[in-house]
């Protein structure tokens, strides 16, 4: 039960970090961070989403508004319906060939930014998952677990303890 209530934790912080960050910071600059090293981390708390960088997801939101329900938008209800303007539209879009929209100049000339944008750029070898720590916690956890059970004495194992 306690692995479920982390697994949602975790959701729930990651999608705040796509609200907060990816769709208010970068999307729609409702708001400025203090100074660059908050936006790099903001950027960084965001890319555990695994929704890839702040320029990739700006941009089709920004074209999104511009073209707001008609031909043009990837993600509209009325143009696509549901199922292909919440979900399919980020496996399609490459295919649209009225689909051309240009990055946003203003992220573009922050080099963190882009830096965090290229494929591979933050992860070093490592799969997306592992720039959240509650992989890491889940694993240390178990683990701990696993010694516990393992561990003879009162609290179960080999001393025939509780289990």
């Amino acid at each position: 039960m306690e692995l479920i209530l982390v697994a949602l934790a975790s959701y729930y912080v990651r999608m705040f970090a796509v609200t907060a960050v990816y769709h208010r910071l970068f999307a729609h600059r409702s708001y400025t961070p203090r100074d660059r090293v908050v936006q790099f981390v903001l950027a960084l708390w965001a890319l555990t989403s695994a929704q890839r960088g702040p320029i990739w997801w700006a941009t089709p939101h920004r074209w999104h508004h511009r073209h707001a329900d008609t031909a043009l938008d990837l993600h509209s209800p009325s143009q696509q319906g549901l199922w292909e303007s919440n979900i399919l539209w980020v496996f399609t879009h490459r295919a649209n060939p009225s689909y051309q929209p240009p990055p946003p100049t203003d992220l573009l000339r922050t080099p963190e930014l882009v830096w965090l944008d290229r494929p591979g750029a933050t992860r070093h070898g490592h799969r997306p998952g592992e720039w959240d720590p509650t992989g890491a916690l889940i694993t240390l956890w178990w683990r701990l677990g696993l010694v516990t059970r393992l561990n003879p004495g009162p609290t179960g194992g080999a001393s025939g303890g509780p289990a």
